[in-house]
């Protein structure tokens, strides 16, 4: 098993999730460290149990579209990788990070226009630094509602993975934001 820390970043900060419910978020309090600073979490939580890897839920990209291209490259370059979720709804809305080394894409369910986009991510990053986040809300999958959306057609979980396989992924990434902080585990049983 592969334990990769999450940091939900809002205002440029780093946030507690909780259910999904956004607008409810909070900057983090760690036993770690006082800061709630994305890079000194990250540094706290490498001091502390030597992760080198983690998953940046970048709020501010999916909520605003806003890439927070200096952070990213704050954390690149003191040496930390990343699964990069930033609310990608096109292939092309990852060009301005094609250069940083270190990144691999998530393209969320939640936010993908279509599953062309999907396609067009692999063929622009690659099947290893491509991953696609299967978003549910209770067990229920979370789709942009884009005209030209066929994942958003679909109820069944299943079925939208099988389309993400049929567009070359590889990497799946099964979250359900109803029980993200909860404590009440995954809710992808």
């Amino acid at each position: 098993m592969k334990i990769i820390p999450v940091l939900d970043i809002l205002n440029q900060t780093v946030v507690r999730g909780i259910a999904g419910q956004r607008e409810t978020y909070q900057p983090i309090q760690s036993g770690l460290t006082r800061s709630c600073q994305p890079l000194d979490i990250a540094q706290a939580l490498n001091d502390e149990f030597g992760f080198t890897e983690f998953y940046v839920a970048d709020l501010d990209a999916i909520l605003q579209q806003r890439l927070n291209l200096k952070l990213y490259q704050s954390l690149l370059d003191a040496g930390f990788t990343f699964l990069l979720d930033c609310g990608l709804r096109r292939a092309a809305d990852s060009q301005p990070l094609s250069g940083l080394e270190g990144l691999t894409m998530v393209a969320g369910l939640e936010t993908l226009d279509s599953p062309q986009e999907l396609n067009q991510l692999i063929q622009d990053w690659g099947t290893a630094s491509s991953v696609f986040s299967l978003d549910l809300k209770q067990g229920k999958p979370v789709c942009n509602g884009s005209p030209d959306n066929s994942f958003a057609a679909i109820d069944d979980p299943l079925e939208i993975a099988e389309l993400g396989l049929q567009q070359g992924i590889k990497q799946i990434i099964l979250l359900d934001l109803a029980h993200v902080g909860t404590g009440q585990g995954t809710g992808t049983e």
